[in-house]
């Protein structure tokens, strides 16, 4: 299975129609946009640039970031689009899970929760997962201390609620955002991790998982 992960769009409409150009030979089995699909866009500008990705059978799988509207959450009904925002969704014998937003920030964006939000979060969605599951965990926020939240003056800013679900349940792959600087790959126990840059900036990532659940993940550039 073939993904398309972007994050951190920030609206940016030239750099989506730059990018679906070049990914049709071969397309994706699904796309995966780790959120900030808008920069303190409105819902209609969140579902305009969806409808972007939405125009093949490709399935979409996203999560809103924390300039997004929170509306995103459930009010946005696109054609082969899911919101993972605090869902488990299986997906081809994976199961899917989401969070959106972001740990609190000194900005005082639009949406942040706490940890132990997220922590409460994470259990009531992975409630009885199913042993030794294949689940695969999309983030706007990245986990704690790797390689993916290391911001220009060299300190981690991501979340330990997410870094501790890891570590307890390993998922097979984490995709994830919101920390422009830190586009990279790395691994948390078992488990695959990829910030695949920001989108605005031609970043995006191709991730491709094989029948024995190995995992070969790929930063590119437009």
């Amino acid at each position: 299975m073939k993904f398309l992960v972007i994050s951190d769009l920030h609206g940016n409409s030239q750099r989506i129609e730059q990018l679906l150009s070049q990914i049709q030979d071969p397309a994706p089995d699904i796309i995966v946009i780790c959120g900030d699909l808008t920069h303190y866009g409105s819902t209609s500008d969140s579902a305009d640039i969806l409808k972007k990705f939405s125009t093949s059978s490709t399935p979409i799988f996203f999560v809103p970031g924390n300039l997004d509207p929170i509306s995103l959450q459930d009010q946005v009904k696109i054609a082969h689009t899911t919101n993972l925002h605090g869902r488990r969704v299986e997906f081809n014998s994976y199961i899917f899970i989401g969070i959106g937003g972001s740990i609190y920030t000194p900005f005082h964006t639009r949406f942040e929760l706490s940890e132990n939000e997220i922590t409460t979060l994470l259990d009531t969605i992975c409630n009885q997962l199913p042993e030794k599951s294949r689940h695969i965990l999309v983030s706007h926020n990245p986990p704690y201390d790797t390689r993916l939240d290391v911001t220009a003056s060299g300190k981690h800013v991501g979340s330990k609620a997410l870094r501790n679900f890891i570590i307890t349940t390993q998922p097979i792959l984490v995709m994830c955002g919101h920390i422009h600087e830190a586009s990279s790959i790395d691994q948390l126990n078992n488990s695959v991790l990829i910030n695949p840059g920001p989108l605005f900036d031609g970043y995006f990532g191709v991730v491709e998982i094989d029948q024995n659940n190995n995992i070969q993940a790929n930063l590119c550039r437009l």
